[in-house]
């Protein structure tokens, strides 16, 4: 018997961890949870740096930084971002939303605003998240269970090797950085600490603060001859929007289009014949970086 109470407290508590950090369901009190999770957990919880070709230079007189995470259910972008800057937050933290509208014109030129004064840094839990690659964050923090960088219920998860290889790939000056996927919620004191925790290490290398001008249509963007694309439920309906947003960017010189799907929407053989049509369109050859996986099927050991 006493071992039987034992196992249903470890599967409420499994239970309830896995609600907390994947699912964050609203109830009275959810915040205060969240901040003792952060405490107890995020502040305990090892950072590390898979790459790092060196931080930029930021000129900020706050000490300690201002880091300011955006989450999740924040809507008016701009006004958010404008409230920051004016507010001389020295590092701005992203999730899925507001990293993906950088892809739209209006999110776009917020990006250069964002350089002049901040550190960009991306929570990457999945292959929606490939386009900022081509935006140049300073930081990425990947979440990672079983080798993946991976969302809680979006069908598309990464793994860290194709992450990093991408990276070094179009040479882009991306810090790349680790946690346990249980070690992150989507919470102000959990995604600043782990955040402060990144930099602190990767200020160690640095780099020259060079002029960095992106270019980017909706889900996709544009870096060192190579574009980086998210078919998302939208394009893999209609692949003629997907190659006219394409041919915007301008596909001269590029060499190689990397595409992440959302699997949710399409299946991994109707992903490889979408790929190889858009590389028969474009005459480009083109690479599917990511795989029909999030936390739960990566967690029980398939995908």
């Amino acid at each position: 018997m006493f071992i039987k109470r034992i196992l249903i407290i470890f599967i409420i508590v499994v239970v309830g961890v896995n609600l907390l950090v994947n699912y964050q369901y609203k109830f009275v009190g959810v915040d205060i949870v969240l901040d003792y999770y952060a405490d107890m957990v995020s502040a305990k919880s090892p950072v590390k740096i898979l790459y790092n070709p060196g931080l930029r230079g930021l000129d900020s007189s706050n000490s300690p930084l201002n880091i300011q995470a955006v989450l999740p259910h924040s809507k008016n972008f701009s006004e958010t971002l404008n409230q920051l800057l004016v507010q001389q937050c020295d590092v701005i933290v992203e999730c899925s939303d507001l990293d993906s509208w950088h892809t739209s014109t209006a999110g776009n030129e917020y990006l250069s605003k964002i350089r002049e004064q901040a550190y960009r840094v991306v929570i990457f839990d999945g292959g929606h998240h490939l386009p900022t690659l081509g935006l140049e964050p300073d930081i990425i923090i990947l979440p990672v269970l079983n080798g993946y960088a991976l969302h809680s219920y979006m069908l598309d998860g990464i793994k860290t090797d194709m992450i990093i290889e991408i990276v070094k790939n179009i040479n882009a000056p991306i810090v790349v950085a680790q946690v346990s996927r249980w070690s992150l919620v989507k919470n102000q004191k959990s995604m600043t600490t782990i955040t402060l925790k990144a930099i602190e290490q990767a200020k160690k290398e640095t780099r020259i603060n060079t002029e960095f001008v992106p270019i980017s249509n909706t889900k996709m963007s544009k870096y060192n001859q190579a574009v980086l694309a998210y078919v998302d439920k939208k394009y893999s309906k209609d692949m003629d929007l997907f190659l006219s947003n394409l041919k915007k960017l301008g596909l001269d010189e590029v060499k190689i289009i990397y595409l992440a799907f959302d699997y949710k929407w399409i299946s991994l053989e109707e992903s490889r014949a979408y790929a190889k049509e858009v590389s028969n369109l474009t005459k480009i050859r083109v690479e599917v970086v990511n795989e029909s996986v999030k936390v739960s099927n990566s967690f029980w050991g398939g995908s």
